[in-house]
């Protein structure tokens, strides 16, 4: 397929105009408009856009570094340069990546005020990653930077206004440890903030509301099985927290083996060895079974035989 009238009308540009340098390199990147994917022709094009000023070259440039991807080495002086450049002309995404920079000490010395100035930048500018961790820096204090609680929980309320997942941690952490002279320490507000990130598949948030239904606590009713729902989303990112958590739910209630293969047919929530486990378990004054299966709350040491044997066929 050859290249059509507007591949030829952005190459006849391409030297005087940076926008159709920077369709070029897009079209050469992407292989489309009659053009077959090269990388080589895209980084000479994307490049002559951004030279001249295009601030959407200059930040593909800038991603294109931080990663190491499209043809190109990492190079986060390079990336930041970039980066830079772009956000002088009001680039907002660049804006933000010059704070994230700053903050993480990538292709400039680590400084968290300046971090905090290019964050604040590009919070008045609407973007809301830069109004949550502009809220981390001034809620955490750090160096550099004055602790400003009252600061950090407007910018968390204004991103949660306009959806953001993470803010909705970082406002639960806030509730959960209190912020003084701000408000109190509320574990039950804390939670009504994690169960809204959790169903948006927020990791950390998720294994916090897991745990609430793991132990019963928070207002929350005590449920292995919601308990895992929650402690599995958050496992799935990696958390290694809920990882051990999910282990410690499925071990034996009786003799403490990790991954039992039996669960309790009353509850479905126990797990067990095997039935003989849970024999000993359910006759087990000091720790009854009872205490753990909602199914079985009025079974008594005594019945506990005669119960396991209609209840537990799965064991």
């Amino acid at each position: 397929m050859a290249p059509n009238t507007r591949v030829k009308q952005a190459r006849k540009d391409a030297r005087k105009d940076p926008a159709a340098a920077h369709q070029l390199a897009v079209w050469y990147f992407q292989g489309s408009e009659g053009l077959a994917s090269d990388l080589p022709l895209w980084l000479k094009w994307e490049t002559e856009a951004a030279e001249r000023k295009c601030a959407s070259a200059q930040f593909t440039l800038g991603v294109a570094y931080r990663a190491g991807k499209r043809g190109v080495h990492v190079n986060h002086e390079v990336a930041t340069e970039w980066f830079r450049l772009a956000a002088l002309q009001g680039h907002v995404e660049s804006t933000f990546n010059m704070g994230f920079a700053y903050a993480r000490g990538e292709g400039v010395e680590q400084n968290f005020a300046s971090a905090a100035d290019w964050y604040r930048k590009a919070a008045a500018q609407g973007d809301v990653g830069a109004m949550v961790n502009l809220g981390n820096i001034l809620s955490e204090g750090r160096p550099g930077v004055e602790n400003d609680g009252q600061a950090a929980f407007e910018l968390y309320r204004k991103a949660i206004e306009r959806g953001s997942v993470a803010a909705l941690w970082c406002m639960g952490v806030m509730y959960y440890e209190g912020v003084e002279g701000v408000l109190e320490e509320d574990y039950t507000t804390a939670l009504s903030y994690w169960q809204r990130a959790a169903d948006l598949g927020n990791a950390e948030s998720a294994g916090m509301i897991g745990h609430a239904y793991w132990r019963g606590i928070g207002g929350y009713e005590k449920s292995i099985k919601l308990a895992k729902k929650y402690m599995k989303v958050s496992a799935a990112q990696g958390d290694e927290i809920a990882i051990a958590y999910l282990k410690e739910m499925t071990a034996c209630a009786q003799c403490g083996t990790g991954s039992a293969p039996g669960v309790c047919a009353g509850c479905k929530q126990v797990h067990y060895c095997n039935k003989e486990c849970q024999l000993q378990h359910w006759g087990d004054s000091s720790d009854p079974h009872r205490a753990h299966c909602g199914a079985a709350s009025n079974v008594s040491p005594a019945t506990a035989k005669e119960k396991s044997d209609r209840a537990c066929a799965s064991c």
